[in-house]
């Protein structure tokens, strides 16, 4: 397991692999034994916690009606002993109690692994939630003015590619961007436009800028979505396209420390966690 960082030491690649190949194993193995305790001590969904580990632990007496779960940190500790890695992980469950809205729920879960096989070593903890973090700024400043060419060209690609309102050759020649065997959506309305700098009127052949479309997505069952679209778009022969889907949009650099809200059914306060530095 890599160990911590000075001037004189380094974490090969190989360390780096292994810890994170433990990390994502053991987030696993707790996340299973969330789930195994949740389905209570008996009735038909009930699962045995021996596959987990040796300790007496009594399950809720009835299943938990379990939404979803899934690991939301996984700490190394120290074991005080040469071949057990060990590890504290939190698990978050998005359950539904009897006759209760929605919560969401954290366990904290002792997981110990020698030779490779994980077991947990004691009954969960039901702790506070991990505080509600940072907000990165997104770098797209600049509104795009309705109905210019650039909005127009985003506006007809979305409507386009998901509704199949449209031509898509016309706004993307992009090899990477086909058309949908059938189309999501039904209806598609842009709700904002940003752009990261000014677009010029009279941009240069070859101009380029990432832009950040937001929608709502209406489908046959007229459910809507609000989806959002990190795009670059460029500007070639006097016309616009719409030349790649970005992976993620663009940060800006800035950090905003989101407000803690409070909930009957979320907890807010939390264990000591490591804060970053706020850029300003």
């Amino acid at each position: 397991m890599a160990g911590a960082c000075s001037p004189d030491t380094s974490v090969t690649a190989e360390q780096m692999a292994v810890t994170l190949n433990r990390s994502v194993a053991v987030e696993g193995f707790a996340d299973a034994f969330i789930n195994a305790y949740l389905s209570g001590a008996k009735g038909p969904t009930a699962l045995p916690l021996t596959a987990f580990t040796s300790v007496p632990i009594t399950a809720p007496p009835v299943p938990v009606s379990v939404i979803k779960t899934a690991p939301w940190s996984a700490r190394p500790q120290d074991s005080g002993y040469a071949n057990i890695d060990y590890w504290s992980v939190v698990i978050g469950a998005f359950v539904k109690p009897l006759g209760k809205s929605p919560q969401l729920w954290f366990y904290q879960v002792p997981v110990a692994v020698v030779d490779g096989a994980p077991r947990v070593t004691s009954a969960p903890a039901f702790l506070n939630g991990p505080p509600p973090g940072y907000d990165p700024e997104l770098a797209y400043p600049v509104d795009v003015l309705a109905h210019s060419d650039p909005a127009d060209t985003v506006t007809g690609f979305l409507e386009s590619w998901l509704s199949g309102t449209g031509d898509i050759t016309r706004y993307s020649t992009a090899p990477g961007i086909s058309a949908f065997p059938e189309t999501p959506f039904t209806r598609i309305t842009s709700t904002s436009l940003k752009s990261t700098t000014e677009i010029p009127t009279r941009p240069a052949e070859g101009f380029s800028t990432q832009v950040l479309a937001t929608i709502t997505a209406q489908d046959r069952d007229r459910i809507t979505q609000t989806l959002s679209y990190p795009l670059t778009i460029s500007y070639r022969t006097n016309k616009w396209f719409v030349t790649d889907i970005d992976l993620a949009p663009k940060l800006g650099g800035r950090l905003s420390e989101t407000a803690a809200t409070t909930a009957a059914n979320t907890p807010t306060t939390t264990p000591p966690y490591s804060r970053p530095t706020l850029p300003r």
